[in-house]
């Protein structure tokens, strides 16, 4: 009885580590894969934050460029251009 514990206890240590070793990888690569989910996203993140930055820049050129070309125009003249290009013939 002694001998079949001893020759039990030999393959249920390999189990074991075998089993040890599943986990841990198991382990390491959902900590890995979360890294890469949290890296992806705030490159995403980083991606929507440029993009959102140029067009409050375009805007805010658009709006000064206007500005000006109104601030050129003659007295009334930007209503006369309002209304001339929006007004019904």
């Amino acid at each position: 009885m002694v001998e079949i514990l001893s020759g039990i206890s030999g393959w249920l240590g390999a189990a074991l580590a075998v089993l040890v070793a599943l986990v841990g990888t198991w382990i390491a690569g959902r900590r890995s894969g979360s890294k890469v989910a949290s890296d992806a996203a705030a490159a995403r993140q980083a991606e929507r934050d440029r993009a959102q930055a140029e067009s409050i820049q375009r805007n805010v050129e658009e709006r000064r460029n206007a500005e000006i070309d109104a601030a050129r125009l003659p007295d009334g003249g930007a209503a006369d251009r309002l209304r001339d290009h929006w007004a019904r013939d």
